[in-house]
């Protein structure tokens, strides 16, 4: 089973992040910082990091909670100026809710092309589902949609060495619906068709599985002449038999 990707920061990095970031982006993170720590809970926080197999720490902090939490700063911080400083701040710190925050305030900005890098960071650093899913089908998928550009940028993912960045690939289209660029989606799909990553297999299920209920013809037709894995076979078709 894949690993999650560490971040090699040193413990001081947190501190400096906060130094550089304008005072009342200081302030705000602060304040999280402080809320995060008084509605901390050890019980949901063990359970938490059992859910995610111990890779990483967490406040114990229930999604609905963490949100109403973190509402301030999501309506406050609205410059793109210090957004690279402030992801790069929340995946030097261990606690799992910061890299929440990360993506739910990336996801909130009108982002600009140059921001892919940034993007790329948060997709291969502490790399797991929950965030790496959120980060292609919301974050990627929009600024994809805004910078047609960065297509290309996806075509250097689908043949990458990280699996991540590839599952990100086939995932950026998730809610394109009818403006999924078809053939593209099935090119990767069948680039990845052999691997043996689980993660990659259920990205292509899953991705298929979406378009489907767009083009459910398409992806009856492609499946049935493609050599997919046997999750990736069942994962595609599995909306097709309960609603056809």
């Amino acid at each position: 089973m894949a690993q999650a990707v560490p971040v090699q920061v040193r413990p001081s990095v947190p501190k400096l992040m906060l130094e550089i970031m304008s005072f009342l982006v200081n302030e705000l993170i602060q304040q999280l910082e402080q809320s995060y720590e008084e509605h901390a809970d050890v019980e949901c926080a063990h359970f938490m990091s059992k859910y995610m197999r111990d890779q990483f720490a967490f406040y114990g902090i229930q999604t609905p909670q963490r949100r109403r939490l973190q509402y301030l700063c999501l309506q406050q911080i609205t410059s793109l100026s210090q957004l690279t400083n402030i992801i790069q701040f929340c995946y030097a710190k261990p606690q799992r809710e910061w890299q929440y925050f990360a993506c739910d305030l990336t996801a909130n900005l009108l982002l600009t092309k140059e921001f892919i890098q940034t993007i790329e960071f948060m997709i291969t650093q502490k790399s797991w589902w929950d965030t790496v899913d959120t980060i292609a089908s919301k974050i990627v998928g929009q600024l994809v949609r805004d910078n047609p550009i960065l297509i290309k940028k996806m075509d250097k993912w689908i043949d990458s060495e990280n699996f991540w960045l590839q599952r990100s690939a086939i995932l950026y289209q998730l809610r394109y619906k009818q403006a999924t660029d078809a053939d593209r989606l099935f090119s990767y799909c069948t680039q990845l068709a052999d691997s043996k990553e689980f993660f990659i297999q259920k990205a292509i299920g899953w991705a298929l599985r979406e378009y489907s209920k767009t083009d459910a013809a398409a992806v009856q037709q492609f499946v049935a002449t493609q050599s997919l894995a046997k999750l990736s076979q069942r994962e595609a078709l599995k909306w097709l038999h309960t609603h056809t």
